[in-house]
């Protein structure tokens, strides 16, 4: 299993598959994906002699190249269904949508976007719960 690859952290090829199940799953069943449940998926690598860091960007480097061979960030950002412990993804979920659909978001939910910072609990539900509805109908159609 490479994590490093010319001293940098690389997508973990052998745990894709994985992931991959752990998503489509979520999405099919509408449920989410406590952050705890991604990383067991990875507990074997992080036994390795690397730093906490190098694991955990591998780890995501690994989920983000999943959700991105799932759907692209216009169909669906299967990353929605990632669930701290208020029932949402942390704040890279709001870095993907004001990067790739934040237009689309505002004429959908007829409403302005708050920049990244002013993103309070309950505008980051209401635009999780649209994108989770996205990525259940995605799943249905193409899965």
């Amino acid at each position: 299993m490479i994590i490093i690859e010319n001293g940098h952290p690389v997508a973990i090829e052998e745990r894709k598959e994985e992931v991959r199940k752990l998503l489509l799953n979520a999405a099919r069943n509408r449920s989410d994906i406590k952050y705890s449940e991604m990383y067991n998926i990875f507990s074997r690598e992080k036994e390795q002699d690397i730093s906490f860091l190098t694991w955990r960007h591998s780890v995501w480097m690994t989920v983000e190249d999943v959700c991105s061979e799932i759907s692209t960030p216009e169909g669906a950002i299967y990353y929605s269904l990632l669930s701290n412990k208020n029932n949402i993804p942390e704040n890279e979920f709001i870095e993907i949508i004001l990067r790739y659909r934040k237009s689309v978001y505002q004429e959908k939910l007829g409403t302005t976007l708050p920049s990244f910072g002013e993103f309070d609990i309950f505008a980051k539900k209401r635009l999780i719960d649209f994108e989770r509805g996205r990525v259940y109908r995605h799943v249905q159609i193409y899965h």
